[in-house]
């Protein structure tokens, strides 16, 4: 009736033979697609870019590492690549995380938590992988650019969390690296610390996110 009520009638639901309306609809709708897929695209760009810069980051240290004869430095650079090539490849394929300038890579200060208490043995247990130095790879961890201990705890059963930044992981040796999910936008894996090391580095206090069941075992 476009839009005049008063002058006309439609009484089987139908546009009119000028199929005016439809094609405004149409129009309507194609733009709303077009500004989404724009805003994506920039998203997916800040990503990869960001991304890019930090495999680029991580190839320096290890020709830096080769030329020093630096064991550390060339496994830093190894597990940066890896993290950040991780994160490029979830971001192409369209499983990108969905944490806030997830192309920046972690600031010192972010805060690292992991679930329990982060001794020696649960952090060697957590590891998907060990080096020959001893060192730990693939630790699951939360983190995220300015997230409180209590957002970085959401989701975790235990009792107590253990706590630590990203430039204390750093000046131990190591690096933490996003691997976040959708499902899980500030997961992550602490690389390159021994088990000791490691677990000195972690504070523990109760898992603010967490309500205690009575009764329920510290974990």
């Amino acid at each position: 009736m476009r839009n005049n009520a008063l002058a006309g009638a439609d009484p089987d639901g139908h546009c009119d033979p000028g199929l005016d309306c439809l094609k405004t609809n149409f129009k309507a709708g194609a733009a709303q697609i077009g500004n989404a897929y724009a805003a994506a695209g920039k998203a997916v760009t800040k990503v990869v870019t960001g991304t890019l810069n930090t495999i680029g980051a991580g190839v320096g240290e290890i020709a830096a590492g080769v030329a020093s004869g630096d064991d550390q430095k060339i496994q830093q650079g190894l597990n940066k690549i890896g993290g950040t090539a991780t994160l490029l490849g979830a971001t192409v394929l369209g499983d990108a995380p969905a944490t806030a300038d997830a192309s920046a890579g972690l600031s010192d200060s972010a805060l690292v938590v992991r679930g329990g208490v982060a001794t020696a043995s649960q952090l060697t247990k957590g590891a998907e992988s060990i080096a020959e130095d001893g060192t730990l790879n693939g630790v699951s961890v939360q983190s995220a650019n300015g997230a409180t201990v209590e957002q970085l705890s959401q989701g975790l059963p235990n009792n107590r969390v253990s706590v630590t930044s990203v430039g204390d992981v750093r000046a131990a040796g190591g690096d933490v690296v996003q691997t976040g999910t959708p499902g899980n936008p500030c997961h992550c894996d602490m690389n390159g610390v021994s088990a000791d090391k490691a677990s000195q580095l972690f504070k523990v206090q109760p898992n603010p996110s967490k309500v205690k069941v009575q009764g329920e075992p510290n974990q």
